[in-house]
């Protein structure tokens, strides 16, 4: 385990996430972003249920799995070799695809 410290892993086992400062610039968090969300909605946009008709689930979460297959722009915070070396340390593995 090189980056994470036993504290953020405690935290992360108590919490189920942890907040990692300075692991994206401000400019890649705010491309991601920008990206995600438009990947998101364009995979929701043909779901026309509205909340109420949607499972418990579903009223809290947008599930898109493998979103970077067809958004290409959401495909280096997929693969983002920093990311996934924290994700992987936090959960006791050497490695990991997210």
């Amino acid at each position: 385990m090189s980056g994470t410290t036993n504290e953020q892993r405690r935290i992360f086992d108590e919490k189920g996430f942890l907040i990692v400062p300075s692991v994206l610039s401000a400019a890649e968090l705010e491309r991601f972003g920008a990206a995600v969300d438009r990947g998101v909605v364009a995979r929701s946009a043909n779901d026309p249920r509205p909340l109420e008709e949607r499972t418990r689930y579903e009223q809290s979460f947008r599930q898109c799995i493998n979103l970077w297959e067809d958004h290409a722009d959401v495909r280096p915070l997929t693969f983002h070799p920093r990311v996934a070396q924290i994700a992987a340390e936090l959960i006791g593995v050497p490695s990991l695809r997210l």
